[in-house]
């Protein structure tokens, strides 16, 4: 039986256990992708409003209304699976309070992106670093992920980063 598929989960609970275990942030918060007029998107915190308090304010107390009275959500497996599914564009937050960090990415977005994001790759599995690529939502670029054992430093995590962006480019 091939080994690969017999480990790969297969129930979306399993799914669901698997991306928490990789990409394991705060508990406390997630972000929600928006998408607004013109093209502009991004993530904000998801949570729900109060709308009443925030059309009652005064308009140039609106946004300071809105943050005060907004009540924030915690990531939950539904978040998750709707993500999964594709129904949903969350994002996390990695930095944990207590300033550590469980991954790492690194983004890679101008024209050389493809051979850019290879050349930093070669340099990870030159130095045993194991890490994955993933490609952008625009296909313009890609994200290389490297997932930590144990919680790490961020500080440690961001100088691994620059260590081996560094090194890339002396080569590249």
């Amino acid at each position: 039986e091939n080994s690969a598929k017999a480990n790969s989960p297969s129930t979306p609970e399993e799914k669901i256990i698997l991306f928490r275990g990789l990409f394991h942030g705060r508990e406390d918060i997630y972000a929600v992708r928006w998408e607004g007029r013109g093209g502009k998107s991004g993530y904000s915190p998801a949570g729900i409003m109060d709308w009443r308090a925030i059309h009652s304010a005064r308009p140039g107390e609106r946004k300071r209304v809105a943050r005060k009275t907004r009540m924030l959500l915690p990531l939950t497996p539904d978040a998750i699976r709707k993500h999964l599914t594709g129904k949903q564009t969350i994002g996390i937050y990695p930095l944990l309070p207590d300033e550590t960090c469980w991954f790492l990415a690194v983004d890679f977005d101008k024209k050389s992106w493809m051979a850019d994001a290879a050349a930093f790759l070669e340099i990870c599995r030159q130095f045993r670093v194991p890490a994955v690529v993933e490609r952008s939502r625009s296909g313009n670029g890609a994200h290389v992920w490297m997932f930590f054992d144990c919680p790490a430093l961020a500080a440690d995590a961001r100088r691994l980063g620059c260590a081996l962006l560094t090194r890339t480019m002396e080569r590249r």
